[in-house]
């Protein structure tokens, strides 16, 4: 649905019950994912992603006291291609004396993009043939490929409980441009 009619408010109206109350939001990443024709405002991902990011408070529903919502752990999931690749986004390169994954961030999301490799305190980078190369853990959004996530997905929701948990290592970018 196109979301050019609708203020950030009425936004906010319809998304702050499904997101209020969550701890964790997986992103799913896929090659139709994101409408080149509409900006990212004009499009759903783009305010759920910043409104899990964000930090809100609200009365509860007697009007009692204010209750607050933290940022939440992020993931993002890839998912595989109509043939079964994950080069669209995930592409494997050789270079470095060794294997390393090539991010295609310009099909993401702005806000996505912003919060992938983001990690200013320990980052551990260096350059090579194909750009700059990170090891570990460097973005807030971590990727993982859908037959990683699926054949232990706990493991990838606890990691990004830990991010979360050391929000203060990583640029959080919260709005959309």
């Amino acid at each position: 649905e196109d979301l050019r009619d609708y203020s950030e408010d009425t936004i906010w109206k319809m998304l702050k019950d499904r997101i209020f109350d969550s701890s964790v939001t997986v992103v799913f990443i896929s090659p139709g994912m994101k409408e080149d024709n509409l900006q990212d405002k004009d499009q759903w991902i783009p305010w759920e992603i910043s409104f899990s990011l964000k930090e809100t408070s609200r009365k509860t529903k007697s009007g009692d006291s204010v209750r607050v919502s933290h940022t939440n752990a992020m993931l993002a999931v890839v998912l595989p291609d109509e043939n079964g690749s994950y080069a669209y986004y995930l592409e494997q390169l050789n270079c470095c004396k060794g294997q390393c994954i090539q991010h295609h961030t310009g099909k993401l999301f702005k806000i996505i993009k912003n919060n992938k490799f983001n990690r200013s305190k320990n980052s551990l980078k260096k350059t090579c043939e194909h750009g700059t190369v990170w090891s570990g853990t460097c973005s807030y959004i971590e990727a993982v490929k859908w037959e990683d996530f699926i054949g232990d997905y706990e493991k990838y929701i606890n990691n990004a409980i830990e991010r979360r948990d050391c929000i203060d290592e990583y640029e959080i970018c919260k709005s959309i441009d």
